[in-house]
């Protein structure tokens, strides 16, 4: 029953420093609020906002834990020589010209990821 009691006095200790994370003030960054992409079709563009975010993110210890998902509203991205929009060209059946398309996409939303790690 003890170990239950411990359990419970180490789970309020963790809530207690999480709580307190929370309240404490965040430092001041001189970057500009980001302007949102309105373009849902601008894929590429809203996959670099949000990697030019990820740095401000973790200096104003907003949060530590980043999680990106890249998600396309079936929507044709803006990049030359694409015609199908992405989730649909991810199920190309071998078709080379798909791949193709899917190629472009995937290397430009690479390339903003090679942005933040630059």
């Amino acid at each position: 029953m003890e170990d239950y009691f411990d359990a419970v006095r180490q789970a309020e200790k963790e809530i207690s420093a999480v709580q307190d994370w929370m309240d404490k003030p965040k430092p001041p960054v001189s970057a500009q609020p980001p302007v949102d992409i309105q373009d849902r079709a601008d894929i590429v563009g809203r996959m670099q906002l949000l990697m030019d975010l990820i740095p401000l993110i973790i200096q104003t210890d907003s949060s530590r834990v980043v999680n990106v998902m890249i998600q396309d509203h079936y929507t044709v991205p803006k990049i030359e020589g694409v015609t199908g929009d992405h989730h649909n060209l991810s199920h190309h059946g071998q078709d080379k010209g798909k791949i193709d398309q899917l190629r472009k996409i995937e290397s430009k939303l690479v390339g903003c990821l090679g942005n933040l790690l630059r």
